[in-house]
């Protein structure tokens, strides 16, 4: 709990700018947890693709948004899976004017079942134990 209260008063005492990303990206992940929870895939699976070139782009004066964004998903109060927050850092770099594909990819557990991730590329995260299964083309 005293670490719930720490974050409220670092949330009170920061600068405004930084109060209305936090609201946004918040407000970001409730909907990608609806898109993924209530709306059938075959309504948002073009979102998975983005021309090559797309993310080949120099993050640097955003390293402190995604590490802030991070933070968030960390103390976000409801179940987010890895799908729902890729969408929504997807949405969150789209808003500034950065395109991002979202991976789905498949491994096998230590009992044989199939372990599915989703990740982005953007954000850092090590995928090289999945085998990616979504290339998709324009169409």
């Amino acid at each position: 709990m005293d670490r719930f209260f720490h974050y409220i008063k670092r949330f009170i005492n920061c600068r405004l700018s930084d109060k209305f990303k936090i609201i946004r990206m918040t407000f970001l992940l409730l909907r990608a947890r609806f898109l993924v929870l209530y709306v059938p895939l075959k309504h948002y699976h073009r979102r998975f693709f983005v021309p090559q070139t797309a993310h080949q782009t120099d993050l640097q004066p955003l390293r402190k948004e995604l590490s802030l964004f991070n933070k968030i998903v960390k103390l976000f109060p409801l179940k987010l899976t890895c799908l729902m927050q890729n969408i929504a850092l997807q949405d969150y770099l789209k808003t500034k004017n950065i395109y991002s594909p979202i991976y789905l990819g498949l491994k096998k557990g230590e009992e044989g079942q199939l372990i599915a991730h989703a990740w982005n590329p953007l954000n850092g995260v090590e995928s090289g134990k999945y085998r990616k299964v979504n290339d998709y083309e324009q169409r």
